[in-house]
């Protein structure tokens, strides 16, 4: 009989993540949790670890409790829209389970844990749930990206168990939040043109150019992250600015240089600004100008 191959860790956890191990038997499932114990602690290595501390001792049932775990792992690790019906049933999933919320948390201490996750142990407000999350705080504070802040511990709350823990813990993540904003007014294109919080502002143009036929625009500006850019096709351009005023004279020429008719009509334009102080930046922009417009 041949030697059945042994799967390297690395190719154990890919299969872990595609859930192509759900049919192991018992054995070799205790073969793929001793080389578990051997790596580095990540979500999905700690979330299986513990998840399998509360596995029954027969076999079969080991198996089916295997398949599960497997599973859960999946599903923690999808893309969801927060709040869907998927989203809504996989918490639950995680919150009816005393043995998958141990899983969620002890995942969520070792690494950063999926948004469904965080959103499980807000909603069992308990002890060591809320110390999971305090974890994954500091992982976000520490951080020089603010996704984990703003999208996933605040958009977390409207699960959450409201209860003092909680509310002392969205304070903190409300007063981080507030902390960055603030650094980051400080060389904003916001304070640039006068205005009071953050700028996010998306302009898409569609055009003509001859002889490439079809062209287009992306012009962004957010504050939050610290980006001024254009992104331009078909004459490929990435083009960062160090301030907002730069941006109208570099559209101005790359429109006259390549001879580009752009669709204004049909622009597309998202933005923090509203009404009339949008359509002011944007014809700003489409003007080529460098004095600051009035958005008053």
């Amino acid at each position: 009989m041949a030697k059945k191959k042994q799967l390297s860790v690395n190719e154990v956890l890919r299969r872990l993540q595609a859930r192509a191990n759900q049919s192991l038997d018992a054995p070799t499932i205790d073969a793929v949790l001793a080389a578990l114990d051997k790596t580095e602690a990540t979500f999905s290595t700690a979330f299986v670890r513990e998840a399998m501390r509360h596995a029954p001792a027969a076999p079969e049932a080991r198996q089916a409790h295997w398949k599960e775990t497997i599973v859960c792992l999946s599903k923690a690790g999808r893309q969801y829209s927060i709040g869907d019906e998927a989203f809504r049933d996989t918490l639950k999933r995680f919150t009816d389970s005393p043995w998958l919320l141990a899983a969620c948390q002890a995942g969520t201490v070792a690494s950063a844990a999926p948004v469904v996750v965080a959103a499980a142990l807000a909603k069992d407000g308990s002890e060591v749930s809320h110390d999971a999350l305090m974890v994954e705080l500091e992982r976000a504070r520490s951080s020089r990206d603010r996704w984990a802040l703003q999208y996933k511990l605040k958009s977390i709350r409207r699960y959450a168990a409201q209860n003092p823990a909680w509310r002392s813990f969205e304070a903190i993540v409300m007063g981080a939040l507030e902390q960055r904003d603030a650094a980051a007014h400080q060389k904003s294109a916001a304070k640039t043109l006068g205005l009071k919080g953050l700028l996010r502002y998306s302009l898409y143009l569609q055009g003509f150019v001859r002889p490439q036929g079809p062209a287009s625009l992306w012009l962004s500006v957010d504050d939050r992250e610290g980006r001024l850019n254009a992104q331009a096709l078909p004459i490929r351009i990435i083009e960062d600015f160090k301030s907002v005023l730069e941006m109208p004279a570099w559209l101005s020429g790359y429109t006259l240089k390549n001879a580009i008719r752009w669709d204004w009509e049909t622009a597309d334009v998202r933005s923090s600004l509203r009404g009339a102080r949008r359509d002011a930046f944007t014809e700003w922009l489409r003007s080529g100008r460098s004095e600051p417009p009035t958005l008053k």
